[in-house]
C-alpha cells in the first residue's frame, strides 16, 4: 500500500512564501532551498515583526515634554517579625508625576554642576572645566543632529509629588498576635536591624594607582562623613 501523498496547492508568484500547517492556525516559514548558484536565500517570515513603540530614548528629548513618574525609595531598616507576615521594611518614598522635558543648552553646565556637588560635596572644583562652548570652541553638550543630546539633562517639575514613609514601633509589632509572642516559650526573638549607607576606603582605577595620584579633598571628606557617622 502506498504511502498517501502531500498535495501542495500552486500559489500566485506575488503570495508570500508561507504555507499552512493544518494543525496551526500561525503561518509557518517554509525554507528556501539553495540557488543553482550555491548562495542560500534567506527565508522570511510573514506578517513581519511589529516594530515597537519607543525603539530608542530619543521620545524623551521632544521640546513638547513626555508624561513621566519618578520613583525614588530609601530602605532604613529591616523589622525581624516573629511571624512571617509582621517581618517589613522601614522605608522613605517619593513618587513624582510631572512632564520631562529637555534643559536649555545654556543651563545643562549648571545643572552637572548642582548634580555633582550633591553626591560629593565640593567635587565640581576639582573636576576638569567642562566645554560648554561659551569660549567659543566646541561643546560637550551638543547635539548630535538627531534631537538626542550627546549629554542631556531633563528637568521635571515638583509640584505633583507623594512623599510615603514606614517606621515599624519596636514595642508594638505589626500583625503579631500573644501566640506569636509565647511561641517556642516566649524567646521567639523579634526587632529592627538599621541599615547604614557608609562609603568604604576609596580604591583608585588602574590609571591613578601607576601615578600615584592622591585621592581628591572631597572624596575624603566623604569617606570620613561616613566613618563617622
Amino acid at each position: 500500500m502506498r504511502p498517501a501523498r502531500r498535495f501542495t496547492p500552486r500559489l500566485p508568484p506575488d503570495t508570500p512564501n508561507t504555507e499552512v500547517s493544518p494543525c496551526r492556525r500561525s503561518p509557518t516559514t517554509r525554507r528556501k532551498r539553495p540557488s543553482p548558484s550555491g548562495a542560500r536565500s534567506r527565508s522570511t517570515t510573514w506578517p513581519p515583526a511589529t516594530p515597537p513603540a519607543h525603539p530608542t530614548l530619543q521620545h524623551l528629548w521632544s521640546t513638547e515634554g513626555v508624561p513621566v513618574s519618578v520613583t525614588v525609595t530609601l530602605v532604613d531598616g529591616l523589622f525581624v517579625g516573629r511571624a512571617a507576615i509582621s517581618t517589613s521594611l522601614n522605608f522613605r518614598s517619593v513618587v513624582v508625576n510631572g512632564t520631562a522635558r529637555p534643559v536649555a543648552p545654556e543651563d545643562r553646565a549648571k545643572s552637572f554642576q548642582a548634580q555633582t556637588d550633591q553626591i560629593i560635596p565640593g567635587r565640581w572644583s576639582e573636576l576638569r572645566p567642562i566645554k560648554d562652548g561659551r569660549s567659543g570652541g566646541p561643546s560637550e553638550l551638543d547635539t548630535d543632529g538627531k534631537a538626542t543630546p550627546t549629554i542631556g539633562v531633563l528637568s521635571v517639575s515638583l509640584t505633583d509629588a507623594t512623599v510615603t514613609a514606614k517606621t515599624h514601633c519596636i514595642s508594638e509589632p505589626e500583625h503579631e498576635t500573644q501566640a506569636d509572642r509565647d511561641w517556642n516559650d516566649g524567646h521567639n526573638w523579634a526587632g529592627l536591624l538599621p541599615i547604614r549607607r557608609i562609603y568604604g576606603p576609596a580604591l583608585p582605577d588602574s590609571t591613578a594607582a601607576q601615578r600615584g595620584s592622591a585621592v581628591p579633598r572631597s572624596v575624603q571628606a566623604l569617606v570620613a562623613g561616613c566613618e563617622a557617622g
